[in-house]
């Protein structure tokens, strides 16, 4: 029977001279998956295959355990054509919708360890067995040394052949000083999250934002869903309680924290601040980060506890109170967090002043969409005659350049470039952008924060650079150039996810530093009260800045 159901199911290939087509059988082995209830069909989860023959997604090639061994197994049919070698892996697709892909099935073949099969000729293969990551066996699973200066060694090679920019900010003696310093430490075991915290660090020390290190999705899957229970905003180097996330919690928003689970907040702050990736080492930048991403952060280099004692003051007079709470689950973290995308426009004053909200470039598959809403407002504004635009660009954290281009058009004086050179299919944005057929011509003042990236980096660079309007606010996330283009690779064993810029994108500018975002022309920053009463003070500056100056319409 066992011989009967190998030569029935064994990857075999054949082709119909009539109808010009393959059929190709596959088989993979589930009884890891499904012992330790990563695979649980009662619930609806499947098994899909998914490679270059689908474009690696869809769940059409459907496999079935039809002899009920766990074994899974499907014959499909292929139009002639296919190319000599195809990669593929399997995938197992969970009845929430999300997907659990094969981790290195093949370590031969980097740098994602797809499988391959070749079309060209008949093949015979006993069955596949699902490599599942090691994270849903064992969140905490000990990686072997080798495995360990491996993945390092992995990791060094990868930056160093990639990246475009390495040494901007760290020079190469010192890098190669720190990469033989850290891949000493590596002497005994590790699990997955103590190699990750080797290694955020030098990763961060190049100085990109668009370059990080990341936990794999399974060792999330499998850790404990204990996440911290409140938000935090720092400001002027202090961290406060912007908000509770636990209907129970007994700390009071606006407090200052002094300490949690017995580390200093200092040491805590300091901590990310050595591992948040950044431009320049962009501290506002990651301050913005650590605003939206605390619980995660902490959960990486602090660990899951299921209580946080919080040491507080309510104020400088008071002395240190503390607060006991139970931790939330990452859903309930994550919720607290506005991630929307935001296109917005308002009148204020009949008309005179105009509000503009921005807070994403990301229009890659439909431009046209954004380039009609910006006809619209700039039309409207006409229409009234606005002598006034805010233009709020505050948590842009960047997206397409020809839509940033596209407002620019609307905002300058002039026809100016945005690009210094040409790059690739935004070469025409090395030439100056032509100015749109009925440009504004009225006052501009242009908000500003920490969370300005990328895009809107090199966007209020050329701003900055031509004198177009005002900034208002605190000190862009993003500066004139930055490296992108960026791939993202598994390491081999603990499949870490290596981020790694490929190109550098500069903006047109003269004499502005690489280690810097663009300043505001005006400095100001909400309070923690703000904060609180939900107050938008930089917005509310601005128009009443406006509104004194009497400014009468074009």
């Amino acid at each position: 029977m066992k011989f009967w159901r190998f030569f029935c199911t064994a990857i075999l290939l054949t082709m119909s001279p009539l109808f010009a087509q393959i059929q190709q059988s596959f088989q993979v082995d589930m009884r890891v998956p499904l012992r330790h209830h990563v695979l649980v069909p009662d619930n609806g989860d499947f098994v899909v295959v998914r490679g270059v023959f689908n474009g690696w997604q869809g769940n059409a090639f459907v496999l079935q355990d039809a002899f009920g061994d766990s074994i899974y197994s499907a014959t499909f049919t292929f139009s002639e054509g296919m190319p000599a070698q195809v990669e593929y892996k399997f995938v197992i697709h969970k009845s929430d919708g999300t997907d659990i892909w094969e981790r290195n099935p093949e370590p031969s073949n980097p740098p994602y360890g797809n499988r391959r099969l070749d079309f060209s000729q008949p093949t015979t293969k006993s069955s596949a067995i699902f490599d599942l990551e090691k994270y849903y066996l064992d969140e905490d699973y000990l990686f072997s040394v080798q495995e360990l200066q491996a993945d390092f060694d992995g990791l060094r090679l990868t930056i160093e052949g990639l990246h475009p920019a390495l040494y901007a900010f760290t020079d190469k003696a010192t890098f190669d000083e720190l990469f033989d310093r850290y891949r000493q430490r590596i002497t005994e075991p590790m699990n997955g999250i103590a190699f990750y915290r080797l290694v955020a660090p030098l990763v961060a020390r190049i100085g990109c934002g668009h370059s990080s290190v990341y936990m794999p999705g399974a060792w999330w899957a499998k850790s404990p869903d204990h996440f911290a229970p409140f938000q935090i905003r720092i400001i002027d180097g202090r961290a406060y309680v912007l908000r509770a996330l636990h209907p129970d919690s007994e700390l009071p928003a606006g407090v200052e924290i002094a300490a949690i689970n017995d580390v200093p907040i200092e040491q805590i702050l300091q901590r990310f601040s050595e591992v948040i990736s950044a431009d320049g080492y962009n501290r506002n930048y990651q301050n913005e980060q650590i605003h939206r991403r605390f619980a995660d952060f902490y959960a990486l280099h602090f660990g899951q506890p299921e209580r946080f004692l919080v040491s507080y003051r309510a104020d400088d007079c008071a002395g240190v109170q503390t607060a006991d709470l139970p931790a939330v689950t990452r859903e309930q973290a994550r919720k607290a967090v506005d991630g929307s995308s935001r296109l917005q426009f308002d009148f204020l004053d009949d008309g005179d002043i105009a509000v503009l909200t921005i807070n994403n470039f990301a229009y890659y598959q439909n431009e046209a969409q954004f380039e009609a809403f910006i006809d619209s407002v700039f039309a409207q504004m006409r229409e009234h005659a606005t002598a006034n635009l805010v233009l709020d660009l505050r948590d842009n954290n960047g997206g397409h350049p020809f839509s940033a281009a596209y407002l620019l058009s609307y905002l300058e004086h002039e026809p100016v470039r945005y690009f210094a050179e040409p790059y690739g299919k935004y070469s025409i944005l090395a030439k100056p952008v032509a100015r749109a057929v009925q440009p504004f011509d009225g006052t501009l003042y242009t908000l500003i924060n920490g969370q300005c990236f990328s895009t809107t980096g090199h966007l209020t660079a050329v701003m900055k650079q031509h004198q177009i309007g005002t900034f208002v606010g605190s000190e862009t996330g993003g500066t004139y150039t930055c490296n992108d283009a960026k791939t993202t690779i598994p390491l081999p064993n603990t499949g870490i996810q290596l981020q790694v810029a490929q190109g550098t994108f500069a903006a047109a500018v003269q004499d502005m530093p690489r280690s810097t975002g663009v300043m505001p022309d005006i400095y100001l920053e909400p309070t923690i009260d703000d904060l609180l009463q939900g107050r938008d003070a930089v917005k509310q500056y601005v128009v009443n800045l406006i509104r004194e100056s009497g400014k009468s319409a074009f």
